[in-house]
């Protein structure tokens, strides 16, 4: 029987996920492992500064690249450390990293968290589900029914995203790729958990991007 560490475990979970989907992923090394688990699987590589994210997916839909970095959220300290991802979106807009996909280098779309729990809406253990279309806020429910925002969000990623934006935003704003979360289509009540984002990209201001890839 092979022994996964964590992070494996997640990095296999969000890989058949999202192939289920029809869209390509490449991991970010060889491994024995996968050799054994993921037969063909794929592996991209960096030029530049060598610290990179887990995994990039080519979501044919979109006809983009994301880079994606994955936490085990058995425990929430892992999640925190997430927030690296912000590393690599800086990294990569101020040129000190490239991207290669086959040799070929590639354009980075989104850069997102996630963890074993995005296949169901929500990136941490344990968390309670508001809609956000009863919202007190009018803002929150007219971005809701418009499709800027989930129609629902569990509280405790709502939270860490809008604190990851809030850090970010302190940064650097370059208007080239975006910075969120991957999350799924069961939080606006789809019968199948696509996968979605929740990013956020600066152009003249903020852009929050809601989207379930179909």
């Amino acid at each position: 029987m092979i022994e996964l560490k964590p992070e494996e475990k997640v990095e296999i979970i969000i890989g058949t996920w999202l192939t289920e989907y029809n869209n390509q992923v490449y991991y970010n090394r060889n491994s024995k492992i996968f050799d054994s688990l993921i037969p063909g699987y794929k592996t991209f590589k960096v030029k530049g500064i060598m610290k990179k994210p887990d995994m990039v997916v080519f979501f044919p839909l979109l006809n983009q690249y994301f880079a994606l970095e994955l936490k085990d959220a058995d425990k929430s300290i892992n999640i925190r450390k997430g927030s690296k991802i912000v590393d690599y979106y800086s990294d990569y807009v101020t040129k000190k990293v490239k991207y290669f996909v086959d040799d070929k280098e590639i354009k980075i779309s989104q850069f997102l968290l996630a963890t074993q729990f995005s296949k169901e809406g929500h990136i941490f253990k344990q968390e309670t589900l508001q809609d956000n279309r009863k919202s007190e806020s009018k803002g929150k429910r007219f971005a809701a029914n418009k499709g800027i925002i989930p129609k629902k969000e569990y509280i405790k990623t709502h939270e860490f995203i809008r604190q990851l934006w809030q850090d970010w935003n302190r940064n650097v704003k370059v208007n080239e790729c975006s910075l969120g979360l991957l999350l799924s289509g069961d939080l606006d009540g789809e019968k199948e958990n696509y996968p979605a984002f929740f990013s956020q990209i600066f152009t003249f201001r903020w852009f929050q991007n809601w989207k379930v890839i179909k």
